[in-house]
């Protein structure tokens, strides 16, 4: 049976932070999730390192029930928004855990706040997807996330609709589970005419999207970050299909002088959405965060 989370809000810019914690002794874990996801993305790993940390996971500016929270967006709303959160819970330094987008957040953190991070993890994400020239960051965007941003205008007539539409997804259906069930009920708000949709904001994720794009210093904060540094990547992008999201090439800029602490490891039969919720990427993802303890 999965733990269930302690659920309380921190004041930030523009209203109040959704947070989910479990556990109420050991290390703190502060997981930032990915671009349309919830704090549910980390509940299979909550179960898994269940009294040995405590992990603190909001739903991020945008998302979940921190849907409604206005702008700015982008990477750094995110670390500020994360900074108010440890810091309401008086916690000195944390390790950093980032799934996707939620990477980029965990790597500008670490470069700008070196004395509040004690190890970045990183599922998928982290390290930069620049846009190269001549190109329209809207159409790459478009393109990086496919069927994901058509779903946000989208609408269906019952709960049971809108699971049935995410069961059919390329990445979950043959991999469904409890905990995707619960990741995707979550996620479902009411329309006032009745109708079912996602509670995440589109604005958020474009502008999020945006700034993952062009931000040079998302992109590069990276090198500056002297914690340790681990990333599991999945062999399959989002969409299930023989792609990873971060490729060899990407990383090869990174490894060297430039970030030599890196650990990297791709992890085997596995996409970008059941690295994290499925037993064998968030087993890989625990017993990592159990080697930063």
């Amino acid at each position: 049976m999965s733990a269930t989370p302690q659920m309380f809000s921190v004041p930030v810019d523009g209203g109040e932070l959704n947070v989910a914690k479990w556990g109420d002794r050991g290390p703190v874990v502060y997981a930032a999730h990915g671009i349309t996801a919830n704090y549910l993305m980390w509940q299979p790993i909550a179960d898994m390192l269940a009294g040995e940390v405590q992990i603190v996971a909001p739903d991020l500016r945008g998302r979940g029930d921190s849907g409604k929270l206005p702008g700015p967006y982008g990477m750094a709303a995110h670390v500020r928004d994360a900074i108010a959160t440890l810091d309401a819970m008086h916690v000195d330094d944390a390790i950093v855990l980032g799934g996707s987008m939620g990477g980029y957040v965990a790597v500008l953190l670490a470069a700008e706040h070196p004395d509040r991070v004690r190890a970045v993890g990183l599922g998928d994400g982290g390290v930069a997807l620049p846009v190269p020239d001549g190109i329209d960051p809207d159409e790459m965007l478009k393109v990086t996330l496919g069927p994901t941003m058509e779903r946000l205008d989208m609408t269906f007539d019952s709960l049971d609709d809108y699971v049935a539409f995410w069961r059919k997804h390329p990445a979950l259906a043959d991999d469904w589970n409890g905990y995707i069930e619960a990741y995707v009920v979550y996620d479902h708000e009411a329309t006032p005419d009745g109708k079912i949709k996602t509670k995440v904001s589109k604005d958020a994720i474009v502008a999020d999207g945006r700034d993952l794009l062009t931000n040079k210093a998302v992109h590069g904060c990276i090198a500056d970050i002297k914690a340790p540094v681990w990333l599991l990547r999945a062999p399959r992008g989002l969409l299930n299909q023989p792609q990873p999201l971060i490729s060899d090439d990407m990383l090869a800029l990174w490894r060297g002088d430039r970030l030599p602490q890196l650990e990297d490891e791709m992890l085997p039969d596995i996409n970008h959405f059941t690295l994290f919720l499925t037993e064998p990427g968030a087993k890989a993802i625990a017993e990592r965060i159990r080697a930063c303890v």
